[in-house]
């Protein structure tokens, strides 16, 4: 059995496109669950949004095929949203994994201060993902859809191990 091999990076426009339509692919088939991150949009409104300035996009592959993107946009300063969009039946392990470095990574390179994401109240596998990657709810059903959960700098940093550095 071969073993597992996993390649997180950073995408980009035009480069990356065919990766973006295949994301937008899986979002147009399940677009109740991605309804604030793409699933009403059609093609060119949907690459537009990932060509916004504040905004980056990584790629996680599994084995060289395409687990999850996870998207992270600056909405204030040192606040930062993160949202993972995977592919039906995508391994939670590694869509966490991949959630928890970008995480990391702003906490530790970025400085971040909070982070945020969206989940929809309807599916309970976006919930385990915030949690599991040590956010909490914030602000309960700001609309029947949608949750914000979060986690703060010193709380990341008091509650995790292989945390960012203390700077």
């Amino acid at each position: 059995m071969n073993p597992t091999t996993s390649t997180l990076r950073r995408l980009s426009f035009p480069e990356d496109e065919s990766t973006f339509r295949q994301v937008w692919g899986w979002i147009q088939q399940r677009k109740r669950f991605y309804a604030a991150l793409g699933g009403a949009l059609d093609w060119e409104q949907y690459k537009a949004r990932y060509q916004r300035p504040g905004q980056a996009t990584l790629g996680l592959w599994v084995n060289d095929e395409l687990e999850t993107l996870v998207e992270v946009e600056q909405i204030d300063t040192g606040v930062f949203e993160i949202h993972a969009m995977s592919r039906p039946k995508a391994d939670a392990e590694f869509v966490r994994q991949a959630v928890y470095t970008v995480g990391w990574y702003l906490f530790a390179k970025f400085h971040a201060q909070r982070l945020l994401s969206m989940v929809p109240t309807f599916n309970p596998r976006a919930r385990k993902l915030a949690t599991d990657c040590g956010m909490d709810l914030r602000t309960p059903a700001f609309s029947s859809r949608t949750e914000i959960y979060g986690i703060d700098r010193a709380e990341f940093l008091r509650n995790h191990q292989n945390n960012a550095t203390r700077s």
